[in-house]
């Protein structure tokens, strides 16, 4: 997992243990900021101005992403400002 601006926008991306091409997890126009992996390794929490607003260019949210595959979850939508997710238990909430 690494943190890149290849497109323009501080995107993650993930390459397979077994080496290979990078892979863009988190497509689109926002930024991650302030990342997190979960204890078990298999997703990402970072904070994101990701939305269906259009005013969330400016908003801050939580979100995930799995390591393995592209697509990220909003997990804090709305009209507040989310930002700096820390995983604090072993299972999480949004299970």
């Amino acid at each position: 997992m690494f943190l890149s601006y290849q497109d323009g926008w501080p995107h993650l991306y993930s390459i397979p243990s077994a080496g290979g091409t990078a892979m863009l997890l988190t497509p689109g126009n926002f930024m991650a900021e302030y990342i997190s992996m979960s204890f078990d390794r298999k997703w990402m929490l970072f904070c994101g101005n990701a939305g269906t607003d259009q005013f969330d260019i400016d908003r801050r949210h939580v979100i995930r992403v799995a390591v393995d595959k592209p697509g990220i979850e909003v997990l804090t939508p709305g009209e507040g400002n989310e930002w700096t997710p820390v995983v604090t238990g072993m299972v999480p909430m949004w299970q």
